[in-house]
């Protein structure tokens, strides 16, 4: 990589801002100077704006990782829920073949109840 000129070129890695071309504050361009005191990031190709980018994509990968591991969750809260269930239906099975063994059938049972 070439090394800049530090006296006429922006020193912002990236920044290919000359000092001829418009307004500096020291040896940063005003583009860049506002970029890093403001936070606000404009259409660049400087490191700040690369930084941007980056954070971005990063929030965007963090934001996926947590739909996931929510999914997951929910996915394994349903997985419960189901075999209780079945457990359930299971039981019900049981019971109901136990009590057709023992001569007594569901007409009774629900009158007694």
């Amino acid at each position: 990589m070439k090394k800049k000129e530090i006296n006429n070129q922006c020193i912002v890695e990236g920044c290919v801002n000359e000092k001829h071309q418009g307004g500096f504050m020291g040896d940063i361009c005003v583009p860049c100077y506002n970029m890093i005191t403001t936070g606000k990031i404009g259409n660049s190709t400087n490191f700040v704006a690369k930084l941007k980018e980056q954070n971005e994509l990063l929030k965007s990968l963090l934001r996926n990782a947590t739909i996931k591991i929510e999914s997951r969750k929910a996915a394994e809260a349903a997985d419960e829920v189901l075999t209780e269930f079945l457990y359930d239906v299971d039981m019900l099975r049981v019971t109901s073949n136990l009590a057709k063994n023992l001569g007594i059938y569901e007409d009774e049972i629900y009158r007694e109840s």
